[in-house]
């Protein structure tokens, strides 16, 4: 996994949250995409970058913020991660899949 994040917080902050915008589409079985936009107060500038492998919902993350205002892109599986087996487990038919 590769993560790197850059954030600095609003110590007046009043813990608000909105979600302003959410899109998301399956663009496969196992894969969707998503892209949000999102206002925190207590965020004055935030970005991330993640790519990650063999966990939950593994995928590429990028998140940029300023002003409490954020947009994020997320590609990603919609699967979990098995620890035990090392696959991903398929709810839809509780079988483990490679």
């Amino acid at each position: 996994m590769i993560y790197a994040k850059f954030a600095l917080i609003n110590p007046w902050r009043k813990n608000k949250f909105k979600n302003l915008f959410n899109w998301s589409k399956l663009v496969g079985k196992n894969k969707a995409i998503e892209f949000e936009v999102i206002y925190a107060d207590y965020e004055l500038l935030e970005g991330v970058f993640e790519v990650s492998l063999n966990k939950d919902h593994a995928g590429l993350d990028l998140k940029f913020g300023i002003l409490g205002y954020s947009v994020e892109l997320m590609f990603y599986d919609t699967r979990h991660w098995d620890e035990e087996t090392g696959a991903w487990k398929n709810y839809d038919d509780d079988n483990i899949n490679s």
